[in-house]
């Protein structure tokens, strides 16, 4: 008979069952009052547009800046999109909000350091980059600006030069100070025109020493004479600006050819 049913427990699945019963009854009083909360929040905003939803949860400034931003690139068009340091959730609602249009992903950026899919202007790159935000609206930045002039063809890469980055090796730890040296130079002593390192994917400002190698002279057998083989930089780093970073480095010929090397990762200690 159900009125036997627990004169038949043991007393100890007696206790247990009376505890589940009161901590079932405990807690459905919060558990009303959260979701009555969620049904009261939905009647509020019954019959809100899409757009009303969008400047509620992210603000007039965020809906604006979408909005001009849906003006300036078509449809049918494409924009790079960088995601700021913390942005991922940013970075997702502003390929959803500006969708039809496609995105091409350049890659992540703080306000110290910029680490690229592509290490140079991509090829075809469209006109604008947008920048998603961790708070607050995303930018639109013309690629031109925000890239600066094309460096490189990427076409035009030639693995056949010869090229090295000597120091750091990757993985070294380094102080405050970090020299960032190699060498370079075609067969038949045709040195590279230039030299362009990169830290971060931002261009060092500092002026690259070329100098003499006579022990890659020595080295490779008919590269020439090496009298401005050798190159160096040194970069100087905050104390803020401490931790990892990355080289990359670009030989470049009078030609227009070019051998890329890196990233180089080194450890700034503090």
């Amino acid at each position: 008979m159900p009125s036997n049913v627990l004169a038949r427990r043991s007393p100890l699945g007696v206790v247990a069952f009376a505890v589940l019963g009161a901590c079932v009854l405990r807690s459905v009083p919060g558990a009303w009052v959260g979701t009555s909360a969620g049904i009261a929040e939905l009647l509020r905003h019954a019959g809100e547009s899409f757009a009303e939803t969008r400047v509620r949860v992210y603000g007039q400034a965020y809906a604006v800046r979408i909005d001009e931003i849906r003006g300036k690139i078509p449809e049918t068009g494409a924009y790079l999109l960088v995601d700021a340091a913390g942005a991922t959730d940013g970075k997702h609602l502003v390929r959803h909000d500006l969708a039809p249009r496609r995105p091409v992903f350049l890659g992540w950026m703080s306000a110290r350091r910029r680490e690229f899919v592509f290490p140079a202007r991509p090829p075809d790159a469209p006109e604008f980059v947008v920048i998603a935000r961790e708070a607050g609206p995303p930018d639109l930045v013309p690629t031109d600006t925000f890239l600066e002039p094309e460096v490189v063809d990427p076409r035009r890469e030639d693995v056949s030069i010869f090229a090295s980055i000597d120091e750091p090796v990757d993985g070294a730890r380094v102080t405050s100070r970090v020299t960032l040296s190699g060498w370079c130079q075609e067969r038949g002593s045709r040195p590279c025109s230039s030299v362009l390192v990169l830290v971060d994917g931002m261009r060092r400002p500092e002026r690259v020493e070329r100098f003499s190698r006579p022990d890659v002279a020595a080295a490779v057998p008919g590269i020439g004479d090496c009298a401005t083989a050798g190159w160096r930089l040194t970069a100087a780093f905050e104390a803020s600006e401490a931790g990892e970073h990355a080289a990359l480095v670009f030989f470049l010929t009078a030609d227009g050819r070019f051998r890329r090397l890196g990233p180089t990762r080194f450890t700034v200690a503090k």
